[in-house]
Parts: C-alpha cells; structure tokens; sequence
C-alpha cells in the first residue's frame, strides 16, 4: 500500500538473499526483467492489485530458479506465456485471478510439473485445455476457473488430472457436460462446482469414478431433472455429504439418488 512505480535493476543487483518480496496495491506496470537473476534465493512473489500487464520474458528465468509462488492477482495481465511457465520448473502455486487473460497456453499443464495450485478466476477465458497438452505426471490438486466465459468443456478434459481434489468451474456459461469424463481417473476429485452455468441437464457418466466426491455444487443452473443413475449401485457417490440444487427446474428427485448417498447430510432444494 504505498505509491510505488516501477523500480530499477540497479535496487535489485543486491539482492540475492530475499526469499520473498510483496509489493501489493502499488503503481507498478512491469517487473523487472532481471529480477529472477538477481534474486537467486527467491521462493515466492506477491504483487496484487497494480498494473502489470505482462510477467517476464523467458530469457530473463535462470534455470537455476527456486521460484515455488507466484502471486499476481488484480492487476492487467491479457496473455500468460507458456514459455515463462516452462523455466519456472518449480512453481507450485500460480495466482492470476481478477486479470484480462483470455486463453491458456496449450502447454500450460505440460511443462510446469511442479504446478499444484492455480487460479484463474475472474478472467475472460472461453475454453479451457486439450488433454493432448497436459503430461500425465502433473501435480495439480486444485484449479480455480470461476467467473470466466467457458462454454465448452472438452470431452477428455479430465484425463491425467489424477491428483486432483478441487475443480471450480462456476459462473461460467457452461450449456453441457461431456459424456465420458468421469470415466477417467478422477477418484481424487472431493469438492466440484458446476453452479451458475446454463446447464439444462446433466449425464450420470461424467460422474463415474468420483468416488471421493463429497461437495457438488449445481445450483442456479436449468437443470430440468437428475439422472436416476446418477447414484447408483454401478456408481455410487459413498463420501458424497452435500449437494446444492436450489434455483433449478427439477420436478422430482428419483429414490436410488438418497439411498446410494449413505453420507449425504445436507441437500439444498429451496426454489
């Protein structure tokens, strides 16, 4: 919270033992070109809500790097550069929400392994990865994609996401699920967020081998009526304990959706 512009290479030629810089709510537009190679101990950097439009160029990344958090939320970045993710080789946590990016790199998810946290909420995304750009040893756990203009989820777009416990992917204007998503290693995926999209119906196969789903979210959708084997003996949802439907069109719910919930605890129907 101050009132600071950009600042020199000369500031940073010093600076090789900080381990983590904040620079939030600044007047900031870029970031030094050599700060990665000046700082060569830094683990982490946070600089939310000024006005960067763009993060480093690739060449300016030692790959000696120790870089694990990169957190540069509220700020005026359009484009995000799988190359400049590639040299980062062992991020963790990647924090762009609230930012002007309107696509992912195709490679995005095949060259940062270490990745196990992103945000990208509030964007202006429309479509989200190919599962031909996302290496099967990929360490994501969480991805945060609220807020953004995804339509359209890609039929296998699950695939190789076998760590993955968090998935949110509400209000957006997602009209249908894929068919067969769920038939892909998601037996991680605990908590997934499909609310406020245009969805008028739902197929119980995406849903197949979540089998530690415990939080489903499909409110203020269009959803007209649940599938009966959405819980079923061939898939049962045992960890599911809480699923919100309020705000949709369904008429009735079928009665092998509650019996093969043993642990359902809170069910939201209002309106």
């Amino acid at each position: 919270n101050n009132l600071i512009g950009n600042f020199s290479e000369k500031f940073l030629k010093n600076a090789s033992k900080l381990i983590h810089v904040h620079l939030d709510f600044n007047l900031i537009s870029f970031l030094p070109n050599c700060m990665l190679k000046n700082m060569q101990s830094l683990l982490g950097l946070q600089a939310s809500g000024n006005k960067i439009r763009h993060i480093w160029n690739d060449s300016c990344i030692p790959e000696s790097n120790v870089f694990k958090s990169l957190s540069l939320p509220n700020n005026m970045i359009s484009n995000l550069s799988a190359f400049v993710l590639s040299r980062m080789s062992r991020l963790e946590s990647l924090n762009l929400r609230n930012n002007l990016i309107q696509s992912l790199p195709n490679c995005i998810f095949n060259d940062t392994e270490s990745l196990k946290i992103l945000y990208l909420e509030n964007n202006r995304i429309t479509k989200i990865w190919n599962y031909s750009c996302i290496s099967a040893q990929n360490q994501l756990t969480q991805i945060y994609l609220s807020q953004n203009l995804i339509e359209y989820l890609a039929e296998n777009f699950l695939l190789y996401f076998l760590k993955l416990t968090t998935l949110k992917l509400d209000n957006n204007k997602i009209a249908s699920l894929p068919k067969y998503s769920g038939l892909y290693n998601t037996s991680m995926l605990s908590v997934l967020d499909l609310s406020n999209n245009q969805l008028v119906s739902i197929n119980s196969l995406f849903f197949l081998n979540m089998t530690s789903l415990k939080h489903l979210y499909l409110q203020n959708c269009k959803i007209q009526s649940l599938p009966i084997y959405l819980c079923s003996p061939t898939n049962p949802l045992l960890k599911l304990e809480i699923i919100k439907l309020e705000n949709n069109q369904i008429s009735s719910l079928s009665t092998p959706f509650i019996k093969y919930c043993p642990n359902l605890k809170q069910i939201y129907l209002q309106s």
